[in-house]
């Protein structure tokens, strides 16, 4: 019989590998992520934000804590179909440290359909059938994202931010 060596390439990387990575966690040398906050800062972000929401989606609430801005379209209908846009902008930290609005519009569709109430009742509210509001999304609007970012961007330097 004759000993053979061996030879795996998986074992010679990624032994080494895993020491540097280990040994630069233990001296301290991991990435700190928690950054600063840099110009601008986040409640001027969600001023500008709320402010062109607003202009354009009546039906919008701003929530300053948490940082973001909900809106809604009135419902319409579509062929057959009840239709509306939920658009929500949340201002998130980027890496260098500033603050930039994520902006996402969703195409909704109603998918209720009717539902039949309590056959023995004699109250002719709970007898009959009514379809409740279920709202499923159809899908992402991205030009439209893409044109309210770009109208956030601008009055953000508007602001001189």
């Amino acid at each position: 019989m004759r000993a053979t060596l061996r030879f795996d390439r998986r074992r010679v990387v990624l032994f080494p590998a895993a020491a540097l990575v280990l040994s630069s966690l233990a001296l301290g040398c991991a990435p700190n992520y928690n950054l600063k906050a840099t110009e601008p800062t986040r409640s001027a972000v969600l001023d500008a934000v709320s402010e062109v929401i607003h202009n354009r989606y009546p039906m919008s609430r701003t929530h300053s804590e948490d940082g973001y801005v909900l809106a809604v379209t009135p419902v319409t209908l579509e062929g057959v179909t009840r239709t509306k846009r939920s658009i929500s902008v949340r201002v998130l930290q980027n890496y260098t440290g500033g603050f930039e609005p994520v902006v996402r519009v969703r195409h909704d569709f109603d998918a209720a359909t009717p539902e039949v109430g309590e056959v023995s009742t004699t109250d002719p509210v709970k007898a009959s059938p009514f379809g409740r509001e279920r709202w499923r999304p159809m899908g992402y609007l991205t030009l439209e994202e893409e044109a309210l970012a770009a109208a956030i961007r601008e009055k953000i330097g508007a602001m001189g931010l």
